[in-house]
Order: structure tokens, then C-alpha cells, then sequence
């Protein structure tokens, strides 16, 4: 059975190898996007019977089916789940790799692709980028800022090279390489005004319940987190005024507005402050919010410009905050 299966992957490679090119790539993608060869030759401006021909060319490519057909479109079989994914990683490799020449052509050496949350300390990020630059100099650095799920979901499709993100739960994760960098700790921020009065007296929850809450969006980490801090002190939970990922809202309607108030890392608190005429509470609460970590493909080595920033990140993490 091993040597059965061991030459249906050598015949196939072999066929691979010496057939396959970018549109049978981008096919694969297109057909699992808009689930239909009329819709992608619409998109694509060709014609149904040459992606027909491509399609068909995969297919004899791989062995088997990869989409059944229906009138109302395609779907692809479990192989062709595998044989979409695959390509998917493959076009971002092949994006990166012309990322990496246009870089060299314009003096640049070294690329880095990497992902953060949005409630993460922009002070961290920019000092562990200044000072890998200055251990390995100049490099092209992109960052994209979006929920967990999503991130992780970028790295597993190789459009990221690592991602600095909420620890999950090792089920979801087994796949990925995972360092714990740190515990955040919650602070108010509210408006100058606000913060004055709630610093002559302990935190009232039942107050703050009442006020304008700048909140996450329901179901994410810190959003979930928060509910948890009012449950803890048997308050009912406040219904947000304001659901948004973005810390410039957040700071911006509170410097407007006395009533406002939001929940979020003390990190992030200090940050917010540099950049908007607000103010910030510590609380003495535990913090059910899962630690930042940082997570790499398993099995793949480290690039150079990789290594360092990762150093450095850790270095910094460990210097101003608790490690867990």
C-alpha cells in the first residue's frame, strides 16, 4: 500500500513539474472564489471553453476530479480542497519572491512580512523595528493589522512570515510554532476629566456600566475579555455605544466625549495617550484576556532579517512586561 501510494505522488509531481504554470494556479483559486467557470471568465475576460481546457488540463495534471460540476456551478471534491489551498500558498510565494527582487532592484536586501492585532503596543513594534535595522540595515518591511483568526489564517497561506498574536488554544494551533512574549494588563481610558474623578475614589462598575462603552467587535478576545471584567464584580455588562477594531476611534471619541470610556491593554492605554488628549485608569482586576504571543510556520527556518527581528522583539518584551 506505502509503494502504491508512494507512486501516485511520484507520477504525479513528475507530471507537475513539467505541466503546470501560474494560470492553472490562479484557476484553482479563482474556481474556489466565485464557484463558477461563467463568472471567472467574466472576471478574466476570456472565454467558458479555454478555462474549460484548463481545467481539464489540471485535472489530467492531477489524477482525479478536483470540482464536481452542477448548473449552478463547481465545488471542489476533497482533493480539490487540497490542490485550492496548495495554490493559494504557492501564488504568495510567488508573490514574496517578486516582492524580494523589486526590493533588491531599489537597494533593499531583506523583505519582512509580518502580523499584528490591532490592540498591540505601536510604540513596541516601531522600537523592535528601529533597532533591528540597526543591527542588519535597511529592509521592506510590511505589516498587516487584523484579527487572530485571520492572521493565523495568512500565515498558514504563506502571506505572512509571522504573526504577533492572542495565544490560542493548542488544538487550533498544533500546526504552528508558538512563544508566549507577554501578559497584557487592563486600563480605563477615558477623557482627562473623567479620569480625575474616578481616581478620587475605588472604581464603581456600576457607574461605568452606565457610560458610553467604546468596545471590539462581539466574539473577538478583548471584546469577550471585557464582558468577563464585568461579570467578575456581578455587574451586568455594558451595551456598547460604539463597536470598532480601531484604536484612532477609540481615542478620538473620547477626547470628545467625557461619557465615553473603553477597556483595553495598559500597553495600548499608554500609546493612546501620546496620540490623543485622553487619560488611563490601571485596574486591579485579573485579566482573562489570553497572553500576546508570537507564531512561525513549524519546520521552516528563520531568515536572517527574521531572526533578528525576532531577538529583538523578545528582548523588548521581556524588558517591559512580565513574561508568563
Amino acid at each position: 500500500m506505502q509503494d502504491r501510494l508512494t507512486q501516485i505522488a511520484l507520477d504525479t509531481l513528475d507530471r507537475m513539474r513539467s505541466r503546470l504554470k501560474a494560470r492553472h494556479l490562479n484557476l484553482l483559486v479563482a474556481l474556489d472564489q466565485y464557484g463558477s467557470l461563467s463568472r471567472v471568465a467574466k472576471e478574466w475576460g476570456v472565454t467558458q471553453p479555454y478555462l474549460t481546457q484548463s481545467l481539464t488540463e489540471i485535472e489530467a495534471m492531477m489524477g482525479t476530479a478536483l470540482f464536481t460540476r452542477a448548473r449552478g456551478g463547481v465545488t471542489p471534491t476533497p482533493v480539490g480542497h487540497i490542490a485550492v489551498s496548495r495554490a493559494a500558498r504557492l501564488l504568495a510565494d510567488l508573490q514574496d519572491w517578486a516582492n524580494d527582487m523589486a526590493a533588491t532592484q531599489l537597494g533593499y536586501s531583506k523583505r519582512l512580512n509580518i502580523g499584528v492585532i490591532h490592540y498591540l503596543s505601536g510604540q513596541l513594534l516601531c522600537d523592535t523595528l528601529t533597532r533591528t535595522r540597526e543591527q542588519i540595515g535597511p529592509f521592506v518591511f510590511s505589516v498587516e493589522e487584523d484579527t487572530s483568526a485571520r492572521l493565523l489564517a495568512a500565515l498558514r497561506e504563506h502571506r505572512l512570515e509571522a504573526v504577533v498574536t492572542r495565544a490560542w488554544g493548542a488544538e487550533q494551533v498544533r500546526d504552528l510554532h508558538c512563544e508566549i512574549l507577554f501578559h497584557q494588563r487592563p486600563a480605563l481610558v477615558c477623557h482627562p476629566k473623567t479620569v480625575r474623578q474616578l481616581g478620587k475614589r475605588p472604581l464603581d462598575w456600576h457607574a461605568l456600566a452606565g457610560m458610553d462603552w467604546l468596545l471590539p467587535p462581539a466574539g473577538t478576545s478583548l471584546g469577550v475579555s471585557v464582558l468577563d471584567m464585568f461579570l467578575q464584580v456581578d455587574e451586568l455588562p455594558p451595551v456598547p455605544a460604539i463597536e470598532t477594531h480601531s484604536l484612532k476611534i477609540v481615542g478620538r471619541m473620547i477626547e470628545r466625549n467625557p461619557s465615553m470610556v473603553a477597556l483595553v491593554p495598559a500597553d495600548v492605554a499608554h500609546d493612546l495617550s501620546t496620540r490623543a488628549q485622553v487619560a488611563s485608569v490601571a485596574c486591579d482586576l485579573d485579566w482573562p484576556l489570553p497572553p500576546v504571543a508570537l507564531y512561525r510556520r513549524q519546520g521552516e527556518p528563520d531568515s536572517p532579517t527574521m531572526a533578528s527581528f525576532v531577538r529583538t522583539l523578545k528582548a523588548l518584551c521581556k524588558e517591559r512586561f512580565e513574561t508568563g
